[in-house]
């Protein structure tokens, strides 16, 4: 079974490969973009994977996401709807790199984002 672990939009972005429960690859977008704590989604890594291991997308078992979509509604929901109006600062991208909600449509969108990764030849989005 092949897993595909994607941290991304947190610090510490990147991408690993466990095939049969080894971790054959691993890679922080960091060592890629320059960026230290880069926070952006790992194309450059899953292109350098998509390199290393010639591999697409149909090859890939399970992939792991270090959030619960559903859950990360709940919590926005819960928080703007619980702090009203004073919530309305969530819409600031400067409320918080990970607490507004920009933040919180790229994570939901995350399974475009690696789709598309495995469909182009773009290193960035």
């Amino acid at each position: 079974m092949r897993v595909l672990g994607i941290n991304a939009y947190t610090h510490d972005a990147g991408v690993a490969l466990i095939d049969d429960g080894q971790v054959v690859f691993a890679l922080e977008e960091e060592r890629l973009n320059r960026e230290p704590k880069t926070t952006a989604f790992p194309v450059g890594g899953i292109h350098e994977l998509r390199t290393r291991f010639n591999i697409d997308l149909d090859s890939i078992d399970q992939i792991g996401i270090p959030w619960h979509p559903p859950s990360l509604v709940r919590s926005g929901v819960k928080l703007v709807f619980g702090q009203f109006p004073p919530a309305f600062r969530l819409l600031s991208r400067k409320a918080s790199p990970t607490s507004n909600v920009a933040a919180w449509l790229r994570f939901l969108r995350a399974s475009l984002y690696v789709v598309r990764s495995f469909r182009t030849e773009e290193r960035s989005f």
